[in-house]
């Protein structure tokens, strides 16, 4: 019971934060500590950088003043959020394809899916490398 009431707390808190906004729209799951707990350095890195939308990708590069427009590099059909970035962009509908078994997500279906997927897309793509 405890267990379960420090996680309805601990939603309540998450749904009411003002701020966090790609961060609410991309981890709407707590993803199994063990699940976590098999990811390496890098992995986690750039799972959270992607989930937390930050990195080098259209919208965090424009917010930081580092690119003019928000457009996505790879397609510039729209703003290139974490979401765009592995649902959308057909450019990579081959990866998404392959590791996914869909070149196309909808409703953010692929924070449904397990954290080994995603950080093999974010490893394939090479889009939340760090810039130096």
């Amino acid at each position: 019971q405890l267990k379960s009431r420090t996680m309805e707390l601990w939603d309540t808190r998450w749904r009411n934060l003002e701020d966090h906004r790609q961060s609410k729209l991309n981890i709407i799951r707590i993803p199994p500590t063990k699940e976590i707990l098999r990811l390496n350095r890098r992995e986690l890195r750039d799972l959270t950088t992607s989930l937390t939308g930050h990195g080098n990708i259209g919208h965090q590069l424009h917010a930081m003043h580092m690119v003019p427009t928000p457009k996505c590099i790879q397609c510039g059909a729209e703003d290139e959020d974490t979401d765009h970035y592995i649902s959308q962009c057909p450019r990579y509908g081959t990866e998404r394809l392959r590791i996914f078994g869909t070149a196309h997500f909808y409703d953010r279906d692929w924070t449904r899916l397990p954290l080994y997927l995603t950080t093999k897309f974010l490893k394939a793509t090479g889009r939340y490398t760090i810039i130096h």
